[in-house]
Parts: structure tokens; C-alpha cells; sequence
């Protein structure tokens, strides 16, 4: 995977993470599926982390005209292995508060 295509995948992670939009979609869930959203911080988290791989999709799919390589899948799941402890310490954050 090309570094640039890396960075902007790492630049969304860091939008996504912001307490804005973190704080936007636990309210969406809370106000629009609450009565079926057993644990907020689990159902975020995997709304983070679809946005994520749909945002890489994306750029991939964009730069290349074509969908990623099994190689480039990889990449994308090692970037969030290395980064799901501040992911998950963000959704912490926010749903505590």
C-alpha cells in the first residue's frame, strides 16, 4: 500500500476519533436505537471500526480503481491492531461521561 494511502487512512481514523463525531454518533445511537443497543461502547466501537475499513475501502477503490489486495486488507488490519487500544480508550471516554 502506497504511504499516501496509509496517511489518509490514519488522518480519517483521527477525524473519526474526535470527541464531535464520537459524541454525534453515541447520541444517535442513544436517541434512535436505544431500546436495542445492549452496550454503547462495544456498538460504537464497531461502528468506528466499519467506518474505518469503508473509508479505506473507499480510498483504495478511488486511487486505484480497483479493490484492495489481500495485501492492502492486511495493512489496513495491522493499522488498526496498532491502534484499537486508543480507539477503544476514546469510546471509553465518551460513553462515561
Amino acid at each position: 500500500m502506497e504511504s499516501l494511502t496509509r496517511g489518509h487512512i490514519e488522518r480519517k481514523i483521527d477525524d473519526i476519533l474526535t470527541e464531535e463525531v464520537l459524541r454525534g454518533a453515541l447520541r444517535m445511537f442513544r436517541e434512535g436505537l436505544a431500546p436495542t443497543v445492549v452496550n454503547f461502547e462495544e456498538t460504537l466501537f464497531g461502528y468506528v471500526v466499519g467506518r474505518i475499513i469503508q473509508y479505506a475501502f473507499d480510498i483504495i477503490m478511488y486511487e486505484n480503481e480497483r479493490p484492495p489486495t489481500r495485501e492492502e486488507y492486511d495493512v489496513i488490519s495491522k493499522i488498526l491492531e496498532r491502534r484499537v487500544l486508543e480507539i477503544k480508550s476514546k469510546i471509553r471516554t465518551i460513553t462515561n461521561f
